[in-house]
């Protein structure tokens, strides 16, 4: 009975994987596109040093911030995905056709083993959005993130 549930698990692996493929694949298309001619005032980064222990929130590298991230909270339980889900807030004073998180995943010894990356179109001035960054990383092997670039235009 267990070899059976087990091969069941198994065969959902190739999909997820092929979803998650597929969307990193549109993310850079979309990235590619719109992305290139976008002054420094159009785009966000925000960056902190990698923390020992998952869920650490960062603070941003500018006093204003134009796209806050809170409430990040980590989803483990898909064996094939590390799920990291929060809330975004347009604070920028404009609407944006375009927005994304961008987070860096990181094992013990502090390597990065992967990313895990969300986007929406069409956030409201003001608007908030709560966002699932996925990344293709077994979540065992993950043991802290870093939120590592929100960008919007």
């Amino acid at each position: 009975m267990a070899e059976v549930e087990k091969s069941k698990k198994k065969g959902g692996k190739g999909k997820v994987v092929l979803i998650v493929v597929v969307v990193v694949v549109a993310l850079a298309v979309i990235a590619g596109m719109g992305g290139n001619g976008k002054s420094g005032s159009d785009a966000q980064a925000v960056s902190g040093d990698a923390q020992a222990s998952a869920g650490t929130q960062q603070t941003a590298s500018e006093p204003a911030e134009k796209f806050p991230v809170s409430d990040e909270e980590v989803d483990t339980s898909n064996p094939y995905l590390y799920q990291i889900s929060g809330t975004l807030t347009n604070n920028s004073g404009k609407d944006c056709s375009y927005v994304q998180v961008t987070y860096v995943l990181y094992d013990a010894d502090g390597n990065q083993v992967g990313n895990a990356y969300a986007n929406a179109t069409e956030l409201k001035a003001g608007g908030t959005w709560k966002f699932n960054a996925s990344g293709t990383v077994d979540p065992e092997d993950v043991a802290s993130y870093e939120l590592s670039e929100v960008t919007g235009y």
